[in-house]
């Protein structure tokens, strides 16, 4: 617009002639003032704008910020420990942009580089022992990440002290022998009376206490019983060996045989004579303790080289302690509870053997019904040859030394008779009826 008029002056100031001058220079001037404006309107715009469209804005620069982190450090092994940084999620864009992240511990620098992982990983070795101050470092970089600090501790643990071995002492005195104890004198054998018993006596509740004798322990077993309640073999049955035994063995007593025995005489016998099968037959192969039976109206027989023994009698508990003894075994006979004839009543009762040597014991039941009010005294014979000659608890050769014990749980009585060698002569440990 203003260079229009400046135009229009211009021309109007031409030597010309005057009247004519006017009215041309009034056309030009509106002529020129028209084409002045237009380039005026599409110039200004770009004028003040910034500079035309060709050239790309500038973006604002970034501003800087800090990663935060969050440190954990353990200490498993002596002189190791184990730094874990994790970056909180809302700085994660920041701590991408860094070079390293500078962990320091113990004198020692390390670098790890934030990779997007949640949880980093520093480890370090050979620190001093005990408490241990480390810082973890975020550097600057550019002017994207502004330094961060975080300090942290770790109690770093030290190797373990040997223990000193213990300085040696004087060796305990020997212990002075005990002079042995007296063996008790045989009870000379009852003799056989010729009264028979159709039904033994009730037994009266004897004093109870323990009865040792020598190495022996009987806890609970009665000191005296009354002999006239006992049931001992008269009449039909026949006992040869005396001393007692014959509360628990006469003939004919129960038998049991093997497969070769001859069927007609297992028939003859009236079923005092049975085969052995896995009914009858029992033993302790496992750790202690071992449950065995004393079957009413019958007899348990155990054969072992030490242990020790529970049941419940009439009269209460008794343990029966059998210490172990080189080339020696022992032979156990537990008459059961009398049977009542009757039908729903148990009378059987447990024996706990709650100490002994695993595979090692041998266990037969003879069952009392029917014709079992003994045990065969010939098959106690046999079993003492088997005992010390090829019995497997001593070896191939058996054991030479053979102590019986005879228990009734009836009536308490009790009877201990021993062999020390194949062949020789028994005598009478102890017999209290």
């Amino acid at each position: 617009m203003v260079a229009g008029l400046a135009a229009w002056l211009v021309y109007s100031l031409t030597p010309v002639a005057w009247p004519r001058r006017r009215i041309v220079s009034n056309v030009v001037g509106v002529l020129v003032f028209i084409l002045a404006a237009v380039v005026a309107w599409a110039l200004v715009p770009l004028i003040y704008i910034g500079g035309g469209p060709s050239v790309p804005p500038t973006p604002p620069p970034v501003s800087a910020g800090e990663v935060k982190v969050g440190v954990d450090a353990q200490s498993t092994l002596p002189g190791e420990a184990m730094v874990r940084i994790s970056v909180l999620p809302d700085t994660a864009e920041v701590a991408s942009a860094a070079n390293a992240i500078e962990v320091q511990l113990g004198g020692q620098t390390k670098y790890t580089t934030y990779t997007g992982s949640p949880v980093m990983e520093v480890a370090f070795n050979g620190l001093p022992a005990g408490t241990q101050t480390g810082v973890v470092k975020v550097p600057a970089e550019d002017t994207v990440v502004v330094p961060a600090m975080q300090v942290f501790t770790v109690n770093v643990l030290a190797e373990p002290t040997p223990t000193p071995e213990p300085s040696p002492t004087e060796p305990a005195p020997e212990p002075t022998a005990l002079p042995p104890t007296p063996e008790p004198t045989a009870v000379p054998p009852t003799p056989i009376p010729t009264v028979v018993a159709t039904q033994p006596p009730q037994p009266t509740a004897p004093a109870a206490g323990p009865v040792v004798i020598g190495e022996l322990g009987f806890v609970g077993a009665p000191d005296n019983v009354d002999r006239a309640i006992v049931d001992v073999a008269r009449g039909g049955f026949i006992n040869t060996l005396g001393m007692g035994t014959e509360a628990w063995l006469a003939e004919p007593g129960k038998l049991l045989v093997g497969p070769d025995f001859p069927q007609a005489q297992i028939d003859a016998a009236g079923g005092a004579i049975e085969r052995f099968n896995p009914l009858n037959q029992d033993g302790c192969r496992n750790n202690p303790p071992c449950i065995l039976m004393a079957p009413g109206g019958g007899f348990s027989f155990a054969s072992l080289g030490w242990g020790v023994m529970e049941m419940e009698a009439t009269f209460g508990h008794v343990t029966l302690n059998l210490p172990g003894e080189e080339g020696h075994n022992y032979h156990v006979y537990i008459r059961g509870l009398y049977g009542d004839g009757r039908p729903d009543t148990d009378e059987n009762r447990d024996v706990l053997l709650t100490a002994y040597s695993p595979g090692h014991v041998e266990v037969t039941y003879y069952p009392g019904i029917p014709n079992g009010g003994f045990v065969s005294e010939e098959q106690f014979e046999q079993r003492v040859v088997t005992s010390q000659s090829g019995g497997t608890n001593c070896g191939d050769r058996g054991c030479t030394k053979l102590t019986v014990v005879f228990f009734d749980l009836n009536t308490g009585a009790l009877l201990v008779i021993r062999q020390d060698a194949p062949g020789s002569a028994w005598r009478v440990v102890q017999s209290n009826f």
